[in-house]
Formats: structure tokens, sequence, C-alpha cells
């Protein structure tokens, strides 16, 4: 009987080195004996078939890297590196890292005195670098570049924004892609370069607990998730959790690699004391189900709380407010309220009267100022039904006609309710100033936000 082995390719890693064992080495009796060397158990193929000189040494790729050093910056070190990983095949991965680790992190030793800090810098590169190739730093001897899912639970105030605008300048500054991401168009639009998470992940609008956002492999979507160092969802406390379990899984899926999100950095936040998904009639059960901390995802989330900035606090009043509530000083009502003083109401006599009152507090002189932007959109007037919002539009757009016609004046804010162009700041509740009309065309300025005074 004649018997044939199947050929293997230097690519496929240990398979190739088996298939090397098996052409060489007599009389194995089972994975131990192609393991072990001279008494010594090695943990691989590769490394035992290095041991037995059945492949080459890597001293040529070592000074390939040595002879490059002397004229490239570690940014082209590190291209090169992950281009002998994938088509140079080394022995021994770790000790051709090890071996000029210097030499591909000078840049980043210049910038930042925190050796763990600089090392998962350059193996963020390398990985991005070798996932543009279709391989993962996983598939590699190297240290682990443990990716990490971070909650920034923080009520409003506390500087979540400040803190996401941070991040994004740092990842930027370094010529790295961050996307920012938010579950409102209002939220994205104080995030530079901001897009509702619908938008930049394609969520489609009904889910179940199998759903996939739609993303095709071979998309400009999918290249740019894979380039991607960090990504920031906002507001996320208000998504529904299939929506984020779904973007899990399609990062997984698009990057070929089965940890959270893919292996990158996803920072999410919110306040869940504030809006929780909406759930079209649902009851209070279906409501909490949706809920992010219901996901099984909650439990691997790393939580980060900020503390309270009092300077974010624009008003001295209301901080003496929050200040005598939070000392039990103020005056409460049947030990479950919280009474609110009288300086920061405005007393009831009649609904007409009331509701003048409560517009000249918080438009004061409105048509002498009605004209400036700043003006418009630092106040606003909250209501619990639609129909005592008509009512006080209609008075301060002073229009007598039904609120099923769109009545406008110049001055006058709007919000956009479609993401017609959200790279340009045209997003789902982006708030925008009337600055003229045409038969057909409404001029309208972007009023807050990146893209303010478009």
């Amino acid at each position: 009987m004649r018997g044939r082995l199947v050929s293997a390719n230097p690519a496929e890693g240990e398979r190739y080195y088996l298939r090397v064992f098996l052409s060489h080495v007599r009389g194995p009796t089972c994975f131990e004996d192609l393991y072990t060397v001279n008494n010594v158990l090695h943990t691989t193929f590769c490394k035992a078939a290095l041991e037995r000189g059945l492949i080459e040494t890597d001293d040529n790729l070592s000074q390939c890297l040595t002879e490059a050093s002397l004229y490239q910056f570690p940014g082209a070190l590190r291209r090169l590196f992950a281009t002998i990983l994938i088509y140079c095949e080394p022995g021994d991965v770790r000790k051709l890292w090890d071996d000029h680790y210097n030499s591909l992190s000078e840049d980043y030793m210049r910038q930042c005195e925190s050796v763990k800090r600089v090392q998962t810098m350059v193996l963020m590169d390398i990985s991005i670098i070798l996932q543009s190739m279709g391989k993962h730093l996983n598939e590699f001897d190297l240290p682990m570049n443990r990716p990490g899912v971070f909650f920034i639970d923080s009520p409003g105030g506390t500087g979540k924004t400040f803190l996401y605008k941070a991040l994004l300048a740092e990842v930027r500054s370094h010529g790295h892609i961050a996307l920012a991401t938010a579950s409102s168009g209002v939220a994205a639009n104080n995030m530079p370069g901001g897009r509702t998470s619908h938008s930049r992940f394609k969520i489609p609008i009904n889910l179940d607990n199998n759903s996939m956002c739609k993303i095709n492999q071979q998309s400009g979507v999918a290249q740019l998730l894979r380039l991607a160092k960090i990504i920031i969802w906002d507001e996320a406390s208000m998504a529904n959790r299939q929506a984020v379990e779904a973007v899990d899984r399609t990062m997984q899926d698009i990057t070929n690699v089965s940890l959270r999100f893919g292996g990158k950095i996803m920072i999410l936040g919110g306040d869940f004391r504030q809006v929780l998904p909406v759930i079209i009639r649902g009851t209070r059960a279906q409501i909490v189900d949706a809920s992010l901390r219901m996901s099984p995802l909650w439990s691997l989330i790393k939580k980060i709380r900020l503390t309270i900035n009092m300077r974010a606090l624009a008003d001295p009043w209301f901080l003496d407010f929050l200040i005598r509530v939070g000392n039990g000083d103020e005056e409460t009502i049947d030990e479950s309220f919280v009474r609110i003083p009288d300086d920061m109401c405005i007393p009831y006599t009649d609904q007409d009267k009331s509701k003048n009152e409560l517009i000249n507090s918080i438009f004061p002189s409105l048509h002498i100022n009605g004209g400036s932007s700043e003006y418009i959109i630092s106040r606003a007037i909250l209501s619990t039904k639609n129909e005592s919002v008509d009512e006080i539009n209609d008075q301060l757009i002073d229009s007598g006609l039904p609120p099923h016609y769109l009545r406008l004046k110049i001055g006058c804010p709007i919000i956009l309710l479609r993401n017609i162009d959200p790279s340009n700041g045209l997003c789902n509740g982006t708030r925008l100033i009337c600055r003229g009309f045409q038969m057909n065309v409404i001029d309208a300025e972007i009023a807050v936000g990146l893209h303010a005074g478009k």
C-alpha cells in the first residue's frame, strides 16, 4: 500500500510545521514525541522544529529589522514587523519582538512615561496593520493587548462629554481613527465627528436577540470599523440592549475576531437615571428587560463613575439648591418629596396669566433678542403634553393657524428629525435657526455643536 501526505503552506502555521515533522521524524507514537527535543517538551511544533534544525533561524529577519531601524521611523518599522509576521513565518516571534521592541516603540517612549501604555500603543498599531491584511494579533506569540469595554456612568454635568472630546482628540492627534456615536442626534452633535449609532452601525429598526447590523463585509463602513482604534457610544443607556448586542455580533463578524466588539476599545456612556429605552406600548417589565443592564454584556463591562464637577453647574442658585437637598436641609413633603423653593417657581393664578409670565421669565425681551442665536438656544420651555407645547409655540410665533400647518418665521428655532448628512452636522436632533425663506427652500443655520454657524 502506498500512502500520501497532504501538502501544507508555510502560511498555515502549526499545520505546516506538523507536516515538516511527519516528513523528517521517524516512528513517533504520539504528539508528545514530536514536541520533545533533547528531553525538553516544547509548547508548539514551530519551536520544536526550530530546535531540531528542521527550519531556518530568524537571523535574516532580525538583520532586516536592524538595518531598517537605521533609516526608518518607528511607524514604518511597525508596518515592516507586521509584514514579516504574515509573509515570512518567523520561528520565534517573541524573540523577534523582544530584540527590536525599543526600535518599534521609540516614538511612543518619547511621548509617554508609562511602560505599559507604550507597549499597548505599539501592539494596537501592529494589530490594526494585521487586520488590514486579514490577520489578528492573537494569532502570533506576542504580549496580549487585551481590549476593553467600559461604561461611563455619571449624572448630567459631571463631564462625560468633556472626557469624550479629550479621548477623541488624543487618539486622532496620533493619526488614528476614533469614532464618536450617540443614541440621540443632540448628543452626537456635542462630539466632533459625531454620528447617531443607527447611522454609524446600520442598526435595524426591528430587533431581536439574534439581530445583525446591515453592514457588508466589503463595504467602506466595514473597513472603517476594522481600522478604528476606539469607538465611543454616548447615551448608551437609552439604547435597546438588543441594539448593543447586535453591534457586538456585527463587530466580531466583520473583524473575524471572537472577542467582545471585535477586540476594539469600546466606551459606552450614559445615565440610567434619565431616559430608558423607549418600548412602544411596553410594560414596565418590558422596558426594564430592554435596558443594557439586563444584557449578558453588562457583567463584562468595566464601570467607571465620574465625580460631580461643580464648575459644570452654571447657575449658583441651582448649585445651592442641590447642596441643600444633598445635606437634607431642604424642606420635604411627607418625607418622600422635596419642596421646590418659591424663588424657583412661578405662582399659578390662571392658565393664560401664568403661561404669559412663564414665557416672559424664560424669554425676556423676546422682541429685542429674537434675532440672536445664542439667546434662542440658551433657553427652552419643557412641557409634559404636546398640547401645551403647541399653545406656547403658537404664542411665541404669534400664529393662529392650526398645528398641522408648519408655520415658521425668521429667528425661529427648529429641530431636524432625519439623518440627512450626519458628517456635516445634519442629523436627527440638530438644532437650527431659521434665517430666510423662499418658495421651496428654508435657509437655516446650525445653532449648536461642532458645525455651529453653517
